[in-house]
């Protein structure tokens, strides 16, 4: 067994500069590229639910079979899908799946069968609210009371609320502007699949949003701009569970190679 400790180096016969034990161990510590996982990107529509409704990806798991029906693989998918986790009725979005680099090579060229099996929840617009985009207020059941303020830089709005009890899991906030263009929704969802813990229903409890006022990349042009916050305002979204499915989406035959 070799071990990485502060020292000279080993003995080398050879000639030339001989790589201390230090660098040798640092190798050992720094990512190998080569064993990074594979990224492939699906196009995957989710559909079948209301307007006012919508799906957050809690998990999937990936399975690939030969043509025979022998398994080829079967685990766990970290990909993200979409924006995150949020998927809307009807519209498409790419599903990253990442695949370990040493099964990608030996089967990217060999015809599957893909299974992505996903534990789903199905959400429901509990309520609505519209505040001020600069200095606005708001007080309601489902929310507590909320505050709005522009930071200092002018990059974002900060949403800061405070409610008795649970604070909704799953929201979300889209930034109007003075002739109805809106910026892009802002989601903060989390599922919360501990229903036996007990509440704490007395409890103060804060929460809160940054909404961007301009593309944090710096790639996108946002309609609505900072000169029309005075004017603006925050369109904040609570939804509620509906219920927790299950589905699976199979791609019968296909070549791993095609999607990377």
């Amino acid at each position: 067994m070799s071990t990485c400790a502060p020292g000279s180096a080993p003995h080398n016969a050879t000639n030339g500069p001989r790589p201390s034990r230090e660098a040798g161990c640092m190798s050992l510590l720094e990512p190998r590229p080569a064993a990074a996982p594979i990224r492939l990107d699906l196009p995957v529509k989710i559909s079948g639910f209301g307007p006012d409704e919508l799906v957050f990806v809690d998990r999937s798991y990936l399975k690939l079979w030969d043509r025979h029906g022998h398994s080829l693989y079967e685990g766990r998918n970290d990909g993200m899908f979409g924006q995150d986790s949020i998927a809307y009725s009807g519209t498409a979005a790419d599903h990253a799946v990442l695949l370990p680099a040493m099964i990608y090579r030996r089967i990217a060229m060999q015809p599957v069968r893909i299974e992505l099996k996903y534990l789903l929840t199905l959400l429901a617009q509990a309520g609505r609210y519209r505040l001020a985009a600069e200095n606005g207020a708001l007080a309601a059941p489902a929310v507590g009371r909320c505050v709005t303020r522009v930071d200092r830089s002018g990059l974002s709005i900060k949403l800061r609320c405070r409610q008795i009890g649970p604070s909704p899991f799953c929201s979300s906030a889209v930034l109007f502007g003075p002739a109805g263009r809106h910026n892009p929704p802002l989601w903060d969802c989390d599922p919360d699949y501990r229903p036996d813990l007990p509440g704490f229903t007395n409890v103060l409890r804060f929460y809160s949003l940054d909404v961007p006022i301009r593309d944090p990349l710096g790639v996108a042009q946002y309609p609505v701009s900072a000169a029309e916050l005075s004017r603006s305002y925050l369109l904040v979204s609570i939804y509620g569970v509906r219920d927790h499915l299950t589905r699976t989406l199979a791609i019968p035959d296909t070549r791993l190679a095609a999607w990377h």
